[in-house]
């Protein structure tokens, strides 16, 4: 992706990270290399060799401290922080244990279970991008390369469960090709519920008055009479006479069918819930 290798490019020119790649050259003495020069295989800090593993992560801790990531204030900059503090944390609500109803106890643990995956998700694509910054500085650093930035820093497909429940997200810059981003949520919608179920078409939401009135117990011939009524069907005048009755058994026999379509997709969707 072009666009990727033009980002991992310019990063290394971003003016925050100049100042933390010149204190990272002043402290391991570290040449500035071209892509013609031979890598830096080895660095040594008071004549003591430093593992490059150690020198990398040094780069993460230092790219998460200086960098301007978000817009100041952004809801993302606070989910973030605050995961960062409560992510893992239990529910605290000390001193008000046996003042609060069990119900409404019950809801804020379920709204705290729901902003704890809400933050882990936003905590875990962040450190990813941070993560990404400090791959691209270090390789910088030891080849004179710059890389090239991760396909997810532009969109990101994936999974996520609530409350026990699986769903399914989708982040995408402008950047992302629609039919891409599309596409990968079509294979993570099929890996994490399996293969495509019943649409909810608009048949199968006006049905669901009469489906309740059935419920409801509401003697057949008044559903039947409400389904011609909404729909403004119409009927013969003659209410004795034949054609009346074929119309009407016509109009009956559509919403019977109707319903019993709709029950079909109901179940089925209720039952992939469960």
């Amino acid at each position: 992706m072009k666009e990727a290798k033009v980002l991992a490019t310019l990063i290394p020119s971003i003016p925050e990270y100049q100042p933390m790649i010149k204190a990272l050259r002043d402290k391991y003495n570290l040449p500035e290399i071209s892509l013609d020069d031979e890598p830096i295989k080895e660095i040594f800090l008071d004549d003591r060799i430093v593992a490059l593993e150690d020198f990398h992560q040094e780069i993460v801790n230092l790219v998460q401290e200086n960098s301007d990531f978000f817009t100041s204030g952004s809801p993302t900059e606070k989910l973030y922080k605050q995961g960062k503090q409560l992510l893992g944390k239990p529910l605290i609500l000390k001193g008000y244990e046996k003042l609060l109803p069990k119900k409404t106890k019950k809801a804020i643990t379920d709204i705290y279970d729901i902003s704890q995956k809400i933050m882990e998700v936003v905590v875990k694509l962040v450190d990813e991008q941070f993560k990404a910054i400090a791959d691209i500085i270090y390789i910088y650093l030891l080849t004179g390369e710059a890389g090239e930035v991760p396909q997810d820093w532009f969109s990101r497909v994936g999974e996520v469960k609530i409350d026990g429940e699986p769903y399914v997200f989708v982040l995408a810059s402008q950047i992302v090709d629609p039919d891409i981003i599309s596409h990968q949520f079509r294979e993570q919608y099929t890996k994490t519920f399996g293969v495509h179920k019943p649409k909810m078409t608009d048949t199968v939401v006006t049905t669901a008055y009469y489906l309740r009135l059935k419920k409801m117990g509401k003697r057949w011939d008044y559903i039947v009479e409400e389904f011609i009524r909404i729909n403004k069907f119409t009927l013969p005048r003659d209410r004795t006479s034949k054609r009346y009755f074929d119309v009407r058994r016509k109009y009956e026999q559509t919403l019977k069918k109707r319903m019993q379509r709709s029950q079909t997709v109901l179940d089925i969707i209720a039952r992939d819930i469960k």
